[in-house]
């Protein structure tokens, strides 16, 4: 027994006099019509929509023309991350950030490396700390001032000499090669703990290499795939790598956007077959699908004209 909804919608269709998608796109109004609308005005059928019904020809080119307006922005649209877009720009916090990120910003990629035996003052475990601080100076868009480990030239201790103060840097630019010089080195880390706190672990069995990058310069999906890089090369039977910080945040998002983009694409289609199987004995089944992808190019063309960037992260809202 049909239901009421669609004894309903038989009864508008054959009211109109309109049976297929072809004679809805007819210059004219089949009589009757704008008096049914008329008699419905009280249910909120008529104003707007009996406007609407009327002049449908020109309504129609208007929004055609505003939709191919939008989908010239959508071209304009740049799939990009820009940390400040996150924040109120005329926020006070977020200028004294503007101003200051040259001397390091949010942008800091974190690599810890982990000792599975023992701790790391061992010479091969040395020389990767060193070999890894000179991968992560060679990522495009690194500042090499603001690249800190033990291996690194921004990390050293004074030493009082006749006449002056000597700085000496704990592993540059090369790293202990004898027992004898990494016990040296394992004597001043130990003097100089309290300045090496962020760097070194308590039990020496981790270390950090920091290094933070311009955001001017920044592409998160080659940063991304390098840091992985990195983290594969140098884990082994003797250590581990870990990876952090708001670089590789953001990088997932580049990295799982082939895949985001297949269950997007399926979702959509999902509701295709959704509105079909529902409403496929109706001749405007595919209304809803046009009605909300007008909707998406509008929203993704004021997006481009507005001069915004598309961030992949924001992709996973829908879901």
């Amino acid at each position: 027994m049909a239901s009421e909804t669609e004894n309903r919608m038989r009864a508008l269709s054959a009211a109109t006099g309109e049976h297929s998608w072809r004679e809805s796109l007819r210059r004219g109004l089949p009589p009757g019509v704008l008096e049914k609308i008329d008699g419905h005005a009280a249910e909120g059928m008529g104003g707007l929509g009996r406007f609407v019904l009327r002049f449908r020809l020109p309504v129609g080119i208007l929004l055609i023309l505003i939709s191919a307006f939008m989908v010239y922005g959508v071209t304009k649209v740049q799939v990009a991350t820009n940390f400040a877009d996150f924040f109120p720009r005329n926020h006070p916090y977020t200028q004294l950030y503007e101003k200051y990120k040259v001397f390091g910003g949010a942008q800091t990629l974190v690599v810890m490396l982990e000792a599975r035996h023992g701790t790391i003052f061992t010479i091969p475990t040395l020389n990767k700390i060193s070999d890894i601080t000179f991968d992560v100076n060679k990522m495009d868009g690194v500042n090499h001032n603001e690249v800190f480990s033990l291996g690194s030239f921004r990390e050293g201790y004074a030493e009082a000499v006749p006449g002056g103060i000597d700085m000496h840097p704990y592993m540059y630019p090369n790293p202990p090669d004898t027992q004898a010089e990494v016990d040296e080195l394992r004597k001043q880390v130990f003097i100089h703990r309290g300045a090496l706190s962020h760097l070194i672990s308590r039990d020496d069995k981790a270390t950090l290499i920091t290094a933070s990058f311009n955001e001017e310069h920044m592409n998160y999906k080659e940063l991304f795939d390098d840091a992985q890089a990195i983290a594969k090369k140098y884990t082994d039977k003797d250590t581990k790598i870990y990876l952090a910080g708001e670089p590789m945040v953001r990088g997932y998002g580049y990295h799982y956007l082939p895949a985001i983009m297949i269950c997007f694409i399926a979702a959509v289609l999902a509701m295709i077959v959704l509105l079909y199987v529902s409403l496929g004995h109706r001749n405007i089944w595919w209304v809803p699908i046009v009605t909300g992808s007008l909707s998406a190019i509008w929203g993704l063309g004021f997006v481009g004209w507005m001069g915004y960037n598309f961030d992949p992260v924001m992709l996973v809202i829908p879901f």
